[in-house]
């Protein structure tokens, strides 16, 4: 199938339907909450990354406990990156081999290829910077008080 694939339907409400094109009203849908992460999968950075990812789709109310496998993929090249990165900044992006010619690290290759396959995967979750800036975000109610003098102010226009 040619093309991009679809957007669903809750990172298009996230965005504000910009094409305003009907929503699938048919299209299942995810159990909202928080995924936990899979038990001995997930360690130190990988575990960190996870976390933060559902921070951030929670925040964008796009999270659902059925995104635990993309999370976790995303997570796990997070930390083969952090990895790579770290090993390539201590060795360098050079070094001689055995006939002593100059070669590139291999670490490079590992670091570039996590980081294509990261931006594939933060876009899927709408995470990437060009999808960010197409998500429309709303301010959020305010919290009914439990006052009613207050309640009457503000719909009076007064201050509270």
């Amino acid at each position: 199938m040619p093309g991009p694939s679809p957007t669903p339907t809750a990172v298009k409400k996230a965005r504000g339907n910009p094409g305003k094109r009907p929503l699938n009203d048919a299209e299942p849908e995810a159990i909202a909450g928080r995924p936990k992460p899979p038990r001995g999968v997930l360690k130190g950075s990988a575990l960190t990354e996870f976390n933060r990812l559902c921070d951030d789709l929670e925040a964008m109310g796009t999270l659902s406990v059925s995104d635990v496998g993309i999370i976790t993929g995303a997570a796990h090249l997070w930390q083969i990156y952090i990895n790579a990165k770290r090993k390539l900044d201590r060795e360098g992006l050079t070094f001689f081999n055995g006939q002593n010619v100059l070669v590139r690290s291999p670490y490079l290759n590992i670091v570039n290829d996590a980081l294509r396959d990261l931006r594939a995967f933060w876009g899927e979750l709408g995470l990437s910077p060009a999808a960010r800036t197409r998500v429309k975000v709303t301010a959020p109610k305010k919290k009914p008080s439990d006052d009613p003098i207050d309640e009457w102010m503000s719909l009076k226009g007064g201050k509270q």
